[in-house]
C-alpha cells in the first residue's frame, strides 16, 4: 500500500493491516496485550487500524491479568487488567470489538 502497510485478507474474510512487508500467504499474529477490548459497536476514533467483531468465550485470571479467549470470524487472545472486566462488564458470551494498530501485527510467510 501507498502508506507502506501490508492488507491481509483473513480467512473469514475479514481485512487487517501490517507494517511488516509480504506477499503471498502469510501467518498473522499479535501479542495478547496489544489488543484493547470495547464494547461491541463502541469503537471509539483512534489511530488502531485492525477491528474484529468477536464474542467472549472465556476469562482466566492470572494475578493482576486477565486473559480473554475471544471468538469470531477469527479467533484471538486478548490480555487486559481484572479493572477491564470490571468496567466493561465483561462476561462469557459479552460481544466485543478487538481493536489493535497495524504496527504490532506481524506477518510470518507461508511457504
Amino acid at each position: 500500500m501507498p502508506d507502506g502497510t501490508t492488507i491481509v485478507t483473513l480467512a473469514g474474510g475479514d481485512e487487517i493491516r501490517s507494517t511488516d512487508r509480504a506477499a503471498g500467504p502469510v501467518a498473522a499474529t499479535v501479542f495478547p496485550w496489544e489488543i484493547t477490548i470495547e464494547p461491541a459497536g463502541r469503537a471509539a476514533r483512534q489511530s488502531a487500524q485492525n477491528h474484529l467483531e468477536a464474542r467472549v468465550q472465556f476469562i482466566t485470571t492470572i494475578g493482576g491479568r486477565v486473559r480473554l479467549g475471544l471468538v469470531g470470524t477469527e479467533n484471538l487472545t486478548a490480555e487486559v487488567t481484572t479493572t477491564a472486566i470490571a468496567d466493561l462488564h465483561l462476561q462469557p458470551d459479552s460481544h466485543v470489538t478487538a481493536t489493535w494498530k497495524a504496527a504490532a501485527t506481524r506477518l510470518v510467510p507461508l511457504a
